[in-house]
């Protein structure tokens, strides 16, 4: 039992550490993406739509705050560990612990993708209007 106990702590911290590496990337790059987009967009004075808006808006408050969110994330990440062991110990509950791993990396995927497409889709129609 201790064996098992061992590699679903193993399984468990292995995930977190997937997780918190794709979480503090999508951060990171929110922080440093979110300035260099809004410059642009104020260089041309763009409309931008209230998706675009938004995600500069949190964009500027990551830069400002970005020691705010950071207990909730650890917080967070303990709990998504936490449901992980307690999912993988069990044989009958082992393939809940992968789709819960899959489900939380497939939800940071799609809201990052959601976040670029918020910058990325205002940016290239000035690009093809500039092309014209």
């Amino acid at each position: 039992d201790a064996g098992k106990r061992g590699r679903s702590a193993l399984f468990a911290a292995l995930v977190v550490i997937l997780h918190t590496f794709l979480l503090g990337g999508f951060l990171v790059g929110a922080m440093v993406t979110g300035p260099r987009y809004d410059r642009v967009f104020r260089d041309f004075n763009l409309q931008l739509d209230e998706s675009t808006k938004f995600v500069l808006a949190t964009s500027r408050w990551l830069n400002d705050y970005w020691y705010a969110p950071a207990p909730f994330l650890f917080m967070g990440l303990l709990i998504d560990g936490a449901i992980l062991f307690l999912l993988h110990r069990s044989p009958r509950t082992r393939r809940w612990s992968y789709v819960w791993a899959a489900a939380v990396v497939l939800l940071i995927l799609l809201f990052s993708g959601c976040w670029g497409t918020a910058l990325y889709w205002p940016y290239s129609k000035m690009l093809d209007g500039l092309s014209r």
